[in-house]
């Protein structure tokens, strides 16, 4: 099964320092898990959103801050749905792999979706809360 075909966890930034590092995969990319009720489960791409705080000069990287922290997003330029709208403030979906939790969490961008709704934002919280809702339930 490709990168592309995993299912993508959606996830507060804060969350993402709660994952694990499983090692690379036969494709080369690096295998996450979370830990919930005793279970793990895979997260190999995330599916996170929030406002760009700061684009690079060279524009193929930027931040995002969601509320609960700051991610790194790399290799934007490369990723479907780039475009002349990265620019700070505005609110967006990136879909990516998390290359690291050490320092900083840092994703390699698969997906930018600009997002102009304007409950966009209240609308993402509560989908959080409704995947980890589910993973109780389960």
């Amino acid at each position: 099964m490709s990168l592309c075909e995993k299912p993508a966890r959606k996830l507060f930034i804060n969350q993402c320092t709660k994952l694990v590092s499983e090692g690379l995969t036969a494709n080369k990319h690096r295998s996450w898990t979370f830990l919930h009720k005793s279970q793990k489960y895979p997260a190999e791409l995330i599916w996170i959103q929030g406002n760009i705080v700061n684009v690079s000069e060279s524009q193929n990287s930027f931040m995002i801050n969601d509320g609960t922290g700051i991610a790194v997003i790399a290799s934007a330029n490369k990723a479907p749905g780039y475009g002349a709208w990265i620019t700070n403030g505005q609110y967006i979906m990136v879909i990516g792999e998390v290359l690291t939790t050490e320092s900083s969490i840092e994703v390699r961008a698969l997906k930018l979706t600009k997002l102009s709704d304007l409950n966009a934002e209240s609308l993402w919280k509560l989908e959080v809360k409704d995947f980890w809702n589910f993973l109780e339930e389960s």
